[in-house]
């Protein structure tokens, strides 16, 4: 319960926030994926991506070599997503600077609290690049579009 009040109040003052995407890009470290940076987010430390403390929400980016990322998208149905505890809600082809790639949206529950997770795959025949974000379901409203927008624009 106390965790839900506190991204309850965290999700409140993001909202009143109104977090933009800034100039800055990032390159993620150990990837060629470069990413603006939102508002409030900054480089994580301990994994390969971007952290907003105040939400809790993450995003993370991998590259596969050697990989099609058309390959791996196709093996990834209701089932694949189930077996990971995870709720498929939509999936979206999405075209961005050139380049074409898949956006799965999904619903997972860790200690009671609700989140959603985007998991945007591109990149070519011979390299799969992969960037997922994580945000709490309460703070969808303020969250999701500026999330979306983050992982879709990515540069590579």
């Amino acid at each position: 319960m106390r965790t839900i009040v506190i991204l309850f109040v965290f999700s409140l003052i993001f909202l009143f926030e109104h977090p933009k995407v800034q100039a800055q890009t990032v390159t993620l470290s150990n990837t060629s994926i470069e990413i603006d940076l939102p508002e409030g987010f900054e480089v994580a430390t301990q994994f390969s991506g971007l952290i907003h403390k105040g939400t809790a929400t993450t995003v993370m980016g991998l590259e596969k070599e050697n990989t099609s990322y058309l390959v791996v998208s196709s093996a990834m149905d209701e089932q694949y997503f189930a077996d990971q505890d995870l709720t498929l809600l939509n999936k979206e082809n999405i075209s961005f600077n050139g380049h074409e790639g898949i956006l799965f949206t999904c619903a997972f529950t860790v200690d009671s609290v609700a989140f959603e997770r985007m998991i945007f795959l591109t990149g070519d025949h011979n390299n799969a690049k992969v960037v997922i974000a994580n945000y709490p379901e309460i703070a969808k409203i303020q969250l999701a579009s500026l999330v979306k927008d983050c992982i879709t624009k990515i540069k590579f």
